[in-house]
């Protein structure tokens, strides 16, 4: 039971980090935070915890792992 509240828990702070928009509120987020989504019992997947502690947006697969909804990014364009 406690490790379905650890998830749910950590699901809701992947959420508010995906909502944040500049590197330092990342930053502060993540210090703040870091205990609860690094514990075993949160099972949030590695690739999230990577963007979070470079204090970068949630990449689409990391996105795709959490199972929240992918969003429309800009395709980088590849050279000719």
């Amino acid at each position: 039971m406690a490790t379905k509240a650890a998830k749910k828990a950590a699901r809701a702070l992947c959420q508010q980090y995906d909502g944040l928009t500049s590197d330092d509120q990342r930053r502060e987020f993540w210090r703040k935070n870091e205990a609860a989504l690094s514990a075993r019992a949160a099972d949030v997947s590695c690739l999230a915890i990577i963007c979070m502690t470079a204090a970068k947006p949630l990449s689409r697969r990391a996105r795709a792992n959490l199972n929240f909804q992918v969003r429309n990014e800009p395709q980088h364009r590849q050279a000719k």
